[in-house]
């Protein structure tokens, strides 16, 4: 490592045969930065790719900084000499992850973290045929300048030609252990080996996996297949059901309904133009949820989140709401009307009686709502002694003209 007259800051050695021989010079610089940060962090590390405001994030920790090019300049080359997984998951369910080449990287949803691996195994037996070819030609003892020699002939698949397996040797021992050690160490890797097979193993009971089964195929008929599933990990069916219980109050309608909804979008479903493409994953985050409930993300604004059940449940209420309403005392009235009737002479029963409302019709007290103050009057200073005749009893007897009163009691069916 060296020291830069005018920066504080540590650069690594740049090697042109490097540039020539993977055909690019951002791809050298990437590399010898790789092999400068595994030489601290040799069994991996997380960097960021640009400025965020992640709390681990310091200022100039990040590639774009470091190396000073832009995002999608720094994926372009690193493809050149690694691979790239949008998840955990996804590098774990891989037998070669590393694909022959010779660094890996995951991002970790569950921290907003991108790791960063390098092929032990290749890289190991690369640097030593590199030393090799470096003392056989005479070349200088600077470690840094002959290991970045990785001539890209050279990057063929070592797992078929060395015949190993990625998890037993992913971290072997760096120096030769004794027998008594030996087999501790194969346990271990034994030990891990099983650790990562649970991963992957379904720990979930039965009937929960089905049923995040069953969500995932509603998912996969309502948007078509067009946005990205990852393998159904206990990890990914876990925040299916706990986004299916949170979001859709384990409602499978519901569920269906959103599938639908975020179909409407082509943002969302991949056929726009950008490089975003959305997982599934993604979509169920908490504020990406509540988004697209919003109408949010180019969805249809017109489009209903109702359920069947619902709908029809509104429309009952509706129908009740608009149906008229029985009054409690009809049949008490129409046996007093019929009597005033014939007191009184159809004109005037009428004119002056059929359009009063019983709102109370107790033993002692009789309360009639008029639809008018005129009304009202009238009855008031008329038919009022009428209306003592026909009860045969003293009682007092109220009118007003209240529409409230009106509409609370409900209304006469006098057919």
């Amino acid at each position: 490592m060296t020291m830069s007259l005018t920066s504080s800051k540590p650069f690594v050695a740049y090697d042109p045969k490097v540039a020539e021989s993977l055909g690019n010079r951002t791809a050298a610089s990437i590399y010898h930065k790789l092999l400068f940060w595994f030489s601290k962090y040799e069994n991996g590390f997380y960097k960021f790719m640009e400025p965020c405001p992640h709390k681990l994030y310091r200022a100039g920790d990040s590639w774009t900084e470091e190396i000073g090019i832009a995002r999608r300049t720094f994926t372009r080359a690193f493809d050149l000499i690694g691979v790239r997984y949008k998840s955990k998951a996804l590098f774990q369910a891989e037998n070669d992850p590393f694909k022959g080449k010779l660094f890996a990287s995951y991002v970790d949803n569950d921290t907003n973290q991108t790791f960063y691996l390098k092929n032990p195994t290749f890289l190991e037996n690369l640097l030593k045929e590199e030393d090799k070819t470096s003392s056989s030609r005479g070349e200088g003892q600077g470690r840094e300048s002959k290991n970045v020699r990785c001539a890209t002939d050279k990057m063929t698949d070592p797992y078929k030609e060395n015949k190993i397996t990625f998890k037993k040797e992913l971290y072997p021992p760096k120096s030769p252990l004794p027998e008594e050690e030996k087999g501790k160490w194969e346990e271990k890797s034994k030990k891990d080996l099983e650790e990562k097979k649970d991963i992957l193993s379904p720990k979930l009971s039965s009937q929960d996996r089905k049923q995040a089964e069953d969500l995932l195929e509603i998912w996969k008929k309502e948007t078509e297949g067009k946005v990205k599933v990852p393998p159904l990990t206990t990890h990914f069916a876990t925040k299916i059901l706990e986004a299916f219980q949170k979001f859709f109050e384990k409602n499978m309608e519901k569920w269906r309904l959103f599938a639908r909804l975020c179909a409407t979008s082509k943002w969302l479903m991949g056929e726009t133009k950008t490089s975003f493409k959305p997982w599934l994953i993604w979509i169920l985050g908490e504020k990406v949820v509540s988004k697209i409930l919003n109408r949010d993300y180019g969805v249809d604004e017109t489009f209903s989140f109702k359920t069947p059940q619902e709908i029809a449940r509104e429309q009952e209420n509706l129908r009740k709401l608009l149906e008229p309403q029985v009054n409690p005392y009809q049949d008490q009235w129409l046996s007093f009307c019929k009597k005033l009737q014939q007191k009184l002479g159809d004109e005037t029963f009428n004119s002056w009686v059929k359009g009063l409302t019983p709102v109370d019709l107790s033993k002692d007290r009789v309360v009639l709502s008029a639809p008018s103050r005129f009304m009202k009057e009238y009855v008031e200073n008329t038919l009022i002694s009428v209306f003592q005749d026909v009860l045969g009893e003293p009682q007092q007897i109220v009118i007003t003209d209240s529409p409230s009163l009106r509409q609370k009691t409900g209304v006469i069916d006098w057919s």
